[in-house]
């Protein structure tokens, strides 16, 4: 796998070294994805791509259901 490298400062380097231990990931892994996603994003067409799983219903959606619960409707009204 080719290598990169790049310079950082060190508060940033600290941010990622800290993330990554969070994340139980190798501080490679989680550059390589964050790039990743900065490149993509970048590219023609990706906002749209991005948000087009918030148009999608969550997987607890009821359509049956009303949106404001009858429990909610006092606090509603004037």
């Amino acid at each position: 796998m080719p290598t990169l490298s790049f310079h950082a400062s060190g508060p940033l380097a600290k941010t990622v070294k800290r993330t990554a231990s969070r994340q139980r990931r190798k501080v490679s892994e989680l550059l390589a994805d964050a790039v990743d996603r900065g490149l993509k994003a970048q590219q023609p067409g990706s906002l749209l791509e991005c948000c087009a799983d918030l148009s999608l219903p969550g997987k607890n959606y009821d359509p049956s259901t009303p949106a404001i619960p009858p429990s909610d409707w006092r606090m509603l009204k004037p």
